[in-house]
């Protein structure tokens, strides 16, 4: 199956999206835990949208670090954020496993766009979530692009075959590369483009 996870910039904004995926169709709420020391603490809150048991390829859902999770793991954090945001988590994160350095020597950055090869009925489901977190919906040349903040969706309906994800397009953290294609086996191919972009395909 392929996935993605949407997270909130603010505090108080889980709850906002919560709230919306309850109206629009039963969103289960869960809070999962990581085992630490020996001991299950919560980890992140999360909310999907549950279509009962019919077997999809996707799985979505919506998440929010627990703000006490990284004072647990590194006890003698000092920053006075919280870590409830995706951004905030890795900030954090990799400024205590990693050197500025081996930071800064890192190519790709964020993801800015994902394209989905999907069957009619998991089209739908996808696009019925994205339009309840206010998506623009756009009909183009036989795809549906969606554009939300931070993240493009790029949607095309399959007729065959099991559906997922089919590329992801990153930013790079310089701007000094030459376009090179980089091959994984017989499918997958990572490009380097000379717009301080990559693209990685997987089909």
């Amino acid at each position: 199956k392929s996935g993605a996870a949407f997270s909130v910039d603010h505090k108080g904004e889980f709850q906002i999206v919560q709230q919306k995926l309850k109206e629009y169709l039963n969103a289960p709420f869960a809070m999962r835990t990581r085992k630490i020391d020996g001991k299950q603490v919560p980890w992140f809150r999360m909310v999907s949208v549950f279509y009962g048991e019919a077997d999809r390829d996707i799985i979505t859902w919506v998440m929010e670090y627990h703000e006490d999770y990284l004072r647990t793991v590194f006890p003698d954090l000092t920053s006075d954020s919280t870590g409830i945001t995706r951004r905030e988590y890795h900030r954090i994160n990799a400024a205590k496993i990693a050197t500025p350095e081996q930071i800064e020597r890192k190519i790709l950055k964020n993801v800015i766009e994902i394209h989905w090869s999907l069957t009619e009925a998991d089209a739908e489901k996808l696009l019925g979530e994205l339009k309840v977190f206010n998506y623009k919906i756009i009909q183009e040349g036989g795809q549906t692009i969606c554009l939300g903040p931070d993240i493009k969706f790029i949607v095309k309906k399959l007729h065959e075959g099991k559906g997922g994800i089919t590329a992801i397009k990153m930013s790079l953290r310089h701007d000094n590369y030459k376009r090179k294609t980089y091959r994984f086996g017989e499918k997958m191919q990572l490009t380097l483009h000379d717009d301080k972009t990559a693209t990685w395909k997987f089909r």
